[in-house]
């Protein structure tokens, strides 16, 4: 299912799921991330949603993969799924 105009938070609540795969691209030029996309409260939404064993793919990045940016997401998302993040 596609959602668009929605807050993102909103969007999760109105889906019910198990899902195998949830994608977020929410983001421009990588340093317009709105931020309540990537709290702890918004991945545990995603949790929920998603099926034993699922993937959660977020496209956000830096120029090189120890940049800030993807090393804090990658650590909220740790912290909120409770598992390792690749």
């Amino acid at each position: 299912m596609l959602l668009s105009g929605l807050d993102g938070r909103a969007a999760l609540r109105a889906l019910e799921g198990p899902y195998d795969q949830i994608i977020v691209d929410a983001y421009a030029n990588q340093f317009e991330i709105p931020a309540h996309l990537v709290t702890r409260e918004f991945f545990a939404e995603l949790e929920r949603l998603l099926a034993p064993q699922g993937w959660v793919q977020l496209n956000v990045g830096g120029s090189e993969p120890t940049a800030p940016l993807p090393v804090a997401v990658a650590g909220t998302l740790n912290r909120a799924l409770q598992s390792s993040v690749l």
